[in-house]
């Protein structure tokens, strides 16, 4: 499967087209750090940080024809939102959620355990609720209980009976970084390209 820009919001006519597709290198960064000070004697106190977001920094697949992504990048700006197909970890087994994927039990806000419905596979990334939506990744499946961890903790809370989606089907609103520029370069004279993308999930 690949993994890019797609044309625009897949919630209007299941559109999964992409205008750009992500190479290597590309990272799957979260951001911000926490925060780390050492005293004079060298003990390190350490803060995590309460909110969190997803960073995607890649390549982009060069084109050889007038590539969308140049306008998308014009148009939108830093602000205007852009849909990612989001990259999911490589596994060398295709590990791969499985079947109806729902949440069995009401969670609070900033609940990292959830009992749900499914075959779910640790250390993917899955979205709860509306489409698109928040990413996270699942942690920690616990079968016999019937619960997945998740980082990060619940934006808001969730009923029983949300959808939970998986696979394909997660899709991050990001907007584009200062870092990306509004152009075009050229590589051996014929290749479009747009340098590194840096993404940055909509939260």
């Amino acid at each position: 499967m690949l993994y890019g820009i797609l044309q625009e919001d897949p919630s209007i006519d299941d559109n999964r087209k992409l205008i750009a597709v992500f190479a290597t290198p590309l990272s799957i960064l979260s951001e911000p750090q926490g925060i780390l000070v050492e005293s004079i004697n060298l003990k390190r106190y350490g803060m995590e940080q309460t909110v969190q977001r997803w960073v995607i920094e890649a390549e982009i697949v060069p084109q050889d024809e007038p590539p969308e992504i140049f306008s998308n990048r014009v148009t939108n700006g830093e602000v205007g939102d852009i849909f990612i197909q989001m990259p999911q970890p490589y596994s060398a087994r295709s590990s791969k959620i499985e079947g109806s994927t729902r949440i069995l039990a009401d969670a609070l806000k900033r609940s990292t355990t959830l009992r749900v419905q499914g075959a779910f596979v640790p250390n993917l990334f899955i979205c709860i609720g509306s489409f698109p939506s928040k990413v996270y990744l699942v942690t920690k499946v616990d079968n016999t209980a019937g619960t997945i961890n998740i980082f990060p903790g619940l934006r808001e809370n969730v009923a029983v009976d949300t959808p939970i989606f998986h696979s394909e089907d997660v899709i991050m609103r990001a907007n584009y970084d200062l870092s990306v520029i509004k152009g075009m370069q050229y590589d051996n004279g014929i290749l479009a390209s747009m340098g590194t993308l840096r993404l940055v999930e909509v939260v």
